[in-house]
């Protein structure tokens, strides 16, 4: 069996809470490098607990939001780099 997260996999909770996109990146930085994390996601309509260990957060990581009110270069970047609409996910 293969471990860890693959695109496909679908996750639903972080150490037993759910996993909303608000709150993913709080739920992660309460830990610190090199401790461990329970995920409970859907694979192949398997539902699976994977033990993660964090690492460091990269130095040059950057973050993607909506804005309340983009400009239509911003929309344009956001769907070009996710490749869906910016309606899909609110």
């Amino acid at each position: 069996m293969h471990f860890g997260i693959y695109p496909d996999d679908e996750l639903l909770a972080i150490d037993g809470y759910k996993a909303e996109s608000s709150s993913i990146l709080a739920r992660c930085e309460e830990k610190k490098p090199g401790e461990m994390i329970r995920l409970t996601l859907f694979r192949r309509d398997r539902l699976l607990d994977v033990q993660v260990t964090l690492g460091a957060k990269p130095s040059d990581a950057a973050y993607l939001c909506k804005v309340d009110l983009p400009s239509p270069a911003q929309k344009a970047l956001y769907e070009n780099w996710l490749g869906e609409s910016w309606n899909e996910h609110v």
